[in-house]
């Protein structure tokens, strides 16, 4: 299972609940921002602006929210993949912004304004840069022709603990920490075998139950932990936690079978092809056909029609 998938369905469990995501921006957004952000209006809604390009940097939630005396404005929770930071993420959003944009008109919508927030988890400190200061010529006189804009950046890396600690949504505080510390293996099983049993026995029954299959999903995918041991940590602070553990880590087997069949089978399927392609060339090449009119053929380059034909000649 790809590293990224891992921290994709994470990340949409936890922010595609409306409450984590009011969180996150009464806590992370600009002051002047929230002051006109009517938090009590937001919607997650279906919406995505990750085409094929950009699906490999990012994955994003979308929600609508009422600004005060104006009209909506839509909030893109964007995680960013790499574990590195990305030096040109302006050109990357303007992709992202300019899909939102396209789809508005599609649809006779006027287009609506789009606060892109990118959520980065790296170990490297990411360096804020402006899009004009990446430009071969900076003259002054250039600058009406360069599109400007500004994202939120919320560096998981960069968050004090104790800025973590203050956060009142607990499943925010939780999953943040989980994530800041996911690649810092030493802290990360501290925290998983020490603070998080601690922080669910503050919680009320409702909200363990919500938080207990997302949380040990995450740890049993990133931990090396087993099932049974994770069942060990959380169950005396949930007791029906032992449910949703296993469902859950029956689900990622179940995940990591199908996986391993299309590899084997892509595999199996290729070896096949690798046989007929051996079989095909050897037969022309005996027929007297040019070596350049079997590559064109097979639709392979020369030196690997000769590589075929060497091994057909070794094997016969």
């Amino acid at each position: 299972m790809a590293v990224h998938h891992v921290h994709d369905k994470f990340f949409k469990a936890v922010f595609s609940q409306p409450d984590v995501a009011a969180a996150l921006i009464e806590n992370l957004f600009p002051a002047e921002l929230t002051a006109v952000l009517q938090l009590e209006s937001l919607e997650l809604t279906a919406d995505s602006y990750v085409d094929d390009d950009l699906n490999a940097h990012f994955a994003d939630l979308v929600y609508r929210c009422q600004l005060q005396n104006t009209g909506p404005v839509q909030i893109a929770l964007i995680l960013e993949h790499k574990s590195y930071p990305e030096p040109q993420i302006h050109f990357q959003l303007l992709r992202y912004m300019l899909n939102h944009w396209q789809q508005n008109l599609k649809a006779d919508e006027p287009p609506m304004p789009l606060i892109p927030v990118v959520i980065y988890h790296g170990r490297s400190r990411w360096q804020y840069t402006s899009l004009e200061s990446q430009l071969t010529s900076q003259h002054l006189a250039l600058s009406r022709y360069v599109p400007e804009f500004d994202y939120i950046l919320v560096d998981l890396s960069l968050l004090p603990d104790e800025q973590i600690a203050t956060f009142t949504n607990q499943f925010l505080r939780l999953s943040t920490m989980l994530m800041k510390y996911e690649s810092k293996r030493k802290r990360y099983d501290a925290l998983i075998h020490k603070q998080i049993a601690e922080w669910l026995s503050l919680m009320g029954a409702e909200e363990q139950s919500r938080l207990i299959e997302p949380i040990a999903r995450y740890i049993f995918e990133t931990s090396g932990l087993s099932a049974a041991e994770i069942i060990a940590i959380l169950t005396p602070v949930s007791p029906q936690s032992q449910t949703e553990i296993m469902t859950a880590a029956d689900q990622i087997r179940a995940q990591v079978r199908r996986e391993t069949t299309e590899v084997v089978r892509r595999e199996t399927t290729e070896a096949v092809r690798r046989e007929t392609n051996k079989a095909v060339a050897k037969k022309l090449a005996m027929s007297g056909m040019p070596i350049d009119q079997i590559a064109g053929i097979l639709e392979l380059p020369l030196a690997d029609v000769l590589k075929l034909i060497a091994a057909n000649s070794n094997h016969g």
